[in-house]
C-alpha cells in the first residue's frame, strides 16, 4: 500500500465518524418528534422577581439558553437560574438564538448587548454556546480562537458601559445522552463534545472566569431516566431536563 493510500485511510478512519456523526444529527432534527416550538423565547428585561434595583441576569447562547423542550419559558434553565441567584429582585434578557455557534455570538448576538444593559444595575451575564458547534464540526483551534474573542468583547462590552457584572461560561451539555443519536454515534457526539468544553475550560482559566461544568455535573442524571429528562424529539431537555441543568449552574455557583 503506498503511503498517499496510507494518509488517506487514516484520514477516511478519523474524519469519518464526525461526518457521519453531522448527518445523523441532522436527519434527527428532521425526522419525527418535532417540537411545536423549536425557537424559545428571547425576553428583554423581563420581570422574574418584582423590586427595586434588580439584579440583570443576561443570557447568550443557544437554544439551552431560550428554553426550547420546556412546557414553559418559565421552566427553562434561563429563567431558574435567574430566580435562584438572589432572592431579591430580578429581572432576566436573553439574546441567545436556537441553532447559534460561536460566531453567531460574536457577529449576531453580541452587537445586541450593550443596548440591553441596565446603567446602574449589577449585571450576571451567562453564556452556553457550543452544542452546535460540535454538531457543525468546528474545529477545536477555530472554536477556543472564536470563544476567547466571544469573552474578550463580552468584557470589553462591559467595562465601557460602566457596567458591574460578572460572567459565567456554561458548558456544554452530554450530547451522547440525547436518544435521538444512534450508537455509535452518540459516543462520538459526547466524546467531542468533551473536546470543545475542554477549550471552554482552557479560556475560563486564562481569563480568570468561572465555568460550568455541565456535562459532568447533569450527564448520569439524563442517562439515567431519557424520557423523563428529553423532550418529544429526544435531543433538547424538557422541564425536567432544564430544571436539573439550571441547579447544576447554582450549585456551581455556590460559594
Amino acid at each position: 500500500m503506498t503511503r498517499r493510500r496510507i494518509f488517506a485511510l487514516l484520514a477516511l478512519v478519523v474524519v469519518g465518524p464526525l461526518l457521519l456523526l453531522g448527518v445523523e444529527v441532522q436527519l434527527a432534527r428532521s425526522s419525527g418528534g418535532r417540537l411545536d416550538d423549536e425557537v424559545g423565547e428571547r425576553p428583554r428585561q423581563r420581570e422574574v422577581r418584582p423590586g427595586d434595583a434588580p439584579l440583570h441576569v443576561v443570557w447568550l447562547g443557544d437554544s439551552t439558553s431560550t428554553g426550547v423542550g420546556a412546557a414553559a419559558f418559565t421552566d427553562s434553565m434561563a429563567w431558574r437560574v435567574a430566580e435562584g441567584l438572589t432572592d431579591g429582585p430580578v429581572v432576566l434578557t436573553v439574546l441567545g438564538r436556537s441553532g447559534d455557534q460561536v460566531h453567531e455570538v460574536l457577529d449576531e448576538q453580541l452587537p445586541e448587548l450593550p443596548g440591553v444593559l441596565l446603567p446602574g444595575a449589577d449585571h450576571v451575564v451567562l453564556v452556553s454556546i457550543g452544542a452546535n458547534d460540535v454538531t457543525a464540526l468546528t474545529r477545536r483551534p477555530t472554536f477556543e480562537a472564536r470563544y476567547l474573542q466571544m469573552v474578550d468583547r463580552i468584557d470589553g462590552v462591559l467595562d465601557d458601559a460602566s457596567v458591574d457584572g460578572r460572567l459565567v461560561l456554561v458548558g456544554i451539555p452530554d450530547i451522547g445522552t440525547a436518544p435521538r443519536l444512534l450508537s455509535p454515534l452518540r459516543q462520538v457526539a459526547g466524546l467531542r463534545g468533551a473536546q470543545l468544553d475542554d477549550e471552554i475550560a482552557g479560556v475560563a482559566r486564562r481569563r480568570g472566569v468561572h465555568h460550568v461544568e455541565l456535562a459532568d455535573r447533569t450527564s448520569r442524571t439524563f442517562s439515567s431516566d431519557p424520557d423523563r429528562y428529553f423532550s418529544a424529539d429526544g435531543y433538547h431537555p424538557s422541564s425536567d431536563g432544564h430544571e436539573v441543568w439550571a441547579d447544576a449552574v447554582l450549585a456551581s455557583l455556590e460559594p
